[in-house]
């Protein structure tokens, strides 16, 4: 968010201006206006940025219980089993394409693929 629009508006000027009431009630709901567009955007970009996060985190969280499913009980191997079968049909069901599909457009080609076939 380095580069924004809104922030032109932010700048000081250093033109003195006659009192003006008018002139001050339209500064202050254009102030107002400014600051729902400026968290509207954050917001956005934040949204954007954290898209690939899940998807990467998704992988990894199942990669890592499946590799340290030897030191679980049977009865919780049991639960990751039905984790990780819950996670791949979500996949299937696109679910979670949807939410890869929106980090790869995010990701600015990063190469990084997220399937559970190449874990």
């Amino acid at each position: 968010m380095a580069v924004d629009s809104t922030f032109e508006f932010e700048k000081r000027r250093n033109i003195p201006t006659r009192y003006d009431r008018e002139l001050v009630s339209t500064t202050l709901r254009a102030m107002k206006r400014v600051e729902q567009i400026q968290t509207t955007r954050e917001k956005r970009f934040h949204a954007r940025r954290m898209a690939l996060s899940k998807a990467l985190q998704v992988k990894q969280d199942l990669s890592e219980l499946r590799k340290g499913e030897h030191l679980l009980a049977p009865a919780e191997k049991q639960l990751v089993e039905g984790v990780v079968q819950e996670r791949l049909a979500q996949r299937e069901a696109g679910k979670l394409a949807a939410t890869e599909g929106a980090a790869a457009g995010a990701g600015g080609g990063s190469g990084i693929a997220v399937d559970s076939d190449n874990e």
